[in-house]
């Protein structure tokens, strides 16, 4: 054992000699700091440059390092251990200055490497690299949670959005029915007002011959009244069935109908029909509501002309611009002028619930209703609608 106060300037060696503290001759063996580095990476296959850390590309598989002992005089034997702290924390040893291992996980963690010594000892020194592992953006916490967020979202949105889906059908089919009790309303109404009526007026007439079948000539008279009746009768008939026959709602279909329900009202009257109809139409849908409405102020319009206006030709025109559907009902009758309150009602073209009627239909279809009229210059009737 050395003996003595020693201040870290010398070495002193001394055994169980006879001699006291006789020196001794001994062997020191004093070597420089053994420390490798990383010399070159590959990620991939494909080398990276870095300075004081390395750097992967996102997607990286595979991480290739290659080291280098930079040590003078290197003994045979250039085993080294390394690891990854934080992935590989147990020192894996290697006698190859080159590492094949898979990349580490996304963030940033650090390689290490320490070299032995020719005695088996580990240099007191560590060798370190930081290594950060990119990611794509999909792959980062902030991206998935914004898209968990973003799911989350979208699956309240869809929900919301079906639900205002179901709503909808909801309303378009309460719609669709009320459309249909309303139309049905209209076809009893019709039977009612039309038929009632006609069918009425029919059987009073019979009453009537009852009494007369000793005068031929009142028979005569009243056969002729009867069968207008039944002629009328038969045309309101063909109206309602017309008017809700799924297969004429088109625009095409109420052209045909209206331009010959005008010749034929006029056609016994006397009065000259002139028609001015489009060769060809577009497949325009039209609903029965609106061919219903524009029917009956045709009607309407039609009836005051042939009662009141005394007239010789009627112009009857169907045109559309786009969307819009134009009617016009020209006449050569007496006209009237729509302005004075003091007019008899008899003695008008149109009576005050005639005229009005024909409004509130329009109104009740979108559309619109324009008269004009003077004394002695006919009266034109225009009606306009928007066709979705």
């Amino acid at each position: 054992m050395g003996k003595g106060n020693f201040h870290g300037r010398f070495l002193r060696i001394s055994s169980e000699s006879q001699v006291p503290c006789s020196p001794q001759l001994a062997e020191v063996e004093v070597y420089e700091s053994r420390q490798p580095e990383v010399v070159a990476a590959l990620a991939d296959g494909t080398e990276i440059h870095f300075t004081k850390r390395l750097e992967l590309p996102p997607g990286t598989r595979r991480l290739a390092l290659r080291l280098r002992i930079p040590q003078t005089g290197m003994p045979p034997d250039l085993r080294f251990r390394w690891r990854l702290r934080g992935d590989l924390e147990t020192w894996q040893e290697s006698r190859l200055m080159s590492i094949d291992m898979p990349c580490p996980p996304p963030g940033e963690t650090t390689f290490e490497a320490q070299a032995m010594h020719s005695d088996g000892q580990w240099d007191s020194s560590v060798y370190r690299l930081p290594v950060v592992a990119r990611q794509h953006l999909w792959q980062t916490g902030v991206f998935r949670w914004t898209g968990a967020t973003v799911i989350v979202l979208s699956a309240a949105g869809l929900g919301i959005l079906g639900s205002r889906r179901r709503t909808t059908r909801k309303l378009a089919r309460m719609k669709a029915e009320t459309a249909l009790a309303n139309e049905r309303s209209r076809i009893a109404r019709d039977i009612h007002d039309d038929l009632g009526v006609s069918l009425t007026q029919i059987a009073m007439q019979c009453e009537v011959m009852e009494d007369d079948f000793d005068h031929p000539e009142h028979m005569r008279q009243h056969v002729t009244e009867l069968s207008e009746s039944a002629r009328a009768v038969t045309r309101a008939v063909d109206e309602i069935v017309w008017a809700v026959t799924p297969g004429n709602d088109t625009l095409e279909k109420f052209t045909a109908f209206i331009g010959q329900f005008v010749q034929n009202c006029l056609r016994p009257t006397g009065i000259a029909c002139r028609l001015a109809l489009p060769a060809e139409l577009p497949s325009i849908p039209m609903e029965a509501t609106l061919r219903h409405h524009l029917y009956l102020v045709i009607r309407e319009a039609l009836n005051n002309v042939i009662r009141h206006a005394h007239a010789q030709t009627v112009h009857f025109t169907l045109s559309l611009a786009g969307r819009t559907l134009t009617l016009t009902l020209n006449d050569d009758g007496a006209g009237f002028d729509p302005s004075p309150d003091d007019i008899p009602a008899g003695e008008r073209l149109f009576s005050g619930n005639g005229l009005s009627n024909m409004r509130k239909r329009m109104d009740e279809i979108g559309g619109t209703l324009e008269i004009v009229s003077a004394p002695g210059r006919g009266t034109a009737l225009t009606l306009q609608l928007m066709l979705k």
